[in-house]
C-alpha cells in the first residue's frame, strides 16, 4: 500500500473514531518518516479527539518543529491547549496561526470562540464576521454568531441569523433550539408548527430529537399547554439519559462541533512533502 493510500485509510478510520489504530499506525509512519510534519499532526488529531490532550500536545509541538509554518498543527495545537483551558497559550497561537493567513478560516473560527468562551462577545461577533467573509454560508459559524448576539441581548440579529441557517438547513436542531429560547410563542407560533412537522421526520438523530423535545416543551409552555410541555420534556430527558456524552449546555455543545468541524489535516503540506 502506497502512502497516500494509506493515509486515505487513516482518514476513514479517523473518522470512524478509530483513534487508537490512528495513533499506532500514526507511529508506524513516524519510524518510517521521522521528517514527515504531517504523520505528528494526524497522531495528535487523533489523540486529542480521544482525549489525550496531553499528548496530543506533544505530537502537534513536534510536527511544527519540522515545518514552523504548519498553520494546521498550530491550529490543532491552539486547540489542545483550549481544551485544557489555557486560554493565554491558545490565544497566541491562533494568533500566529492568523499572522501567516490572516484569512485561514479554521484559525478565525476558533479565535472567536474563544472569545466567546471568555465572554469577549463584540470581539467574538468581529471575527466571526471575518470569517463568515471567507464562508458566508458555513452554519457553524453562522450559529456562534447568532449566539453570540443572544448573549448580548441583540436577540432581533439572533434570530435573523438563526433564520438563515433554518433556510440552508431546515433540520439544523441546535438552530431550532435557539430560536426556541429568543421568542415568545404567544405572540408568534408559526416556528411552533414548523418543529411540530420536524419531530415527525424518522431520519432525525438522537441529537437532534432531543433538542427538538426540548424546543417543543418550552414552545408549549410559553402557550401554557402544560400537559404537552412535560410530555416534550420528558421524552428529551430520557434520551438524553441515553446518551452519556449529551452536551448539557449550548456552549459546551457549540464548542465541540466547532472543534470538530475546525480541525485540519493539512493535506496540502502532505501532497508537498510526499512528492
Amino acid at each position: 500500500m502506497d502512502v497516500r493510500t494509506k493515509v486515505s485509510q487513516l482518514q476513514n478510520h479517523l473518522q470512524a473514531e478509530n483513534y487508537k489504530f490512528v495513533v499506532d499506525e500514526c507511529n508506524k509512519l513516524i519510524n518510517k518518516y521521522p521528517d514527515n510534519s504531517f504523520f505528528y499532526n494526524l497522531c495528535g488529531l487523533a489523540l486529542q479527539k480521544s482525549k489525550n490532550i496531553k499528548n496530543s500536545i506533544e505530537y502537534f509541538k513536534k510536527s511544527i518543529d519540522l515545518d514552523t509554518n504548519n498553520i494546521a498543527a498550530i491550529n490543532n495545537l491552539a486547540n489542545s491547549y483550549k481544551l485544557l483551558f489555557k486560554l493565554d497559550i491558545a490565544e497566541k497561537l491562533y494568533l500566529k496561526a492568523l499572522k501567516i493567513n490572516p484569512k485561514y478560516i479554521q484559525a478565525l473560527n476558533n479565535y472567536s470562540n474563544l472569545k466567546q468562551q471568555i465572554g469577549n462577545f463584540n470581539a467574538s461577533i468581529e471575527l466571526f464576521l471575518k470569517a463568515l467573509e471567507i464562508k458566508p454560508n458555513q452554519t457553524n459559524i453562522l450559529f456562534s454568531l447568532a449566539a453570540a448576539y443572544q448573549e448580548i441581548g441583540n436577540f432581533k440579529k439572533s434570530k435573523e441569523i438563526a433564520n438563515k441557517i433554518l433556510t440552508i438547513e431546515p433540520k439544523n436542531a441546535s438552530t431550532h433550539k435557539l430560536v426556541s429560547s429568543i421568542i415568545n410563542y404567544k405572540d408568534e407560533n408559526d416556528h411552533l408548527t414548523v418543529m411540530e412537522d420536524l419531530i415527525k421526520d424518522t431520519t432525525l438523530k438522537k441529537e437532534q430529537l432531543i433538542d427538538l423535545y426540548f424546543a417543543l416543551g418550552k414552545a408549549y409552555e410559553d402557550i401554557e399547554n402544560y400537559e404537552k410541555s412535560y410530555e416534550n420534556l420528558e421524552k428529551g430527558n430520557k434520551l438524553k439519559k441515553t446518551k452519556i456524552n449529551y452536551p448539557f449546555n449550548n456552549q459546551v455543545k457549540l464548542f465541540k462541533s466547532i472543534t470538530k468541524t475546525f480541525e485540519d489535516l493539512d493535506l496540502e503540506s502532505f501532497k508537498k512533502t510526499s512528492k
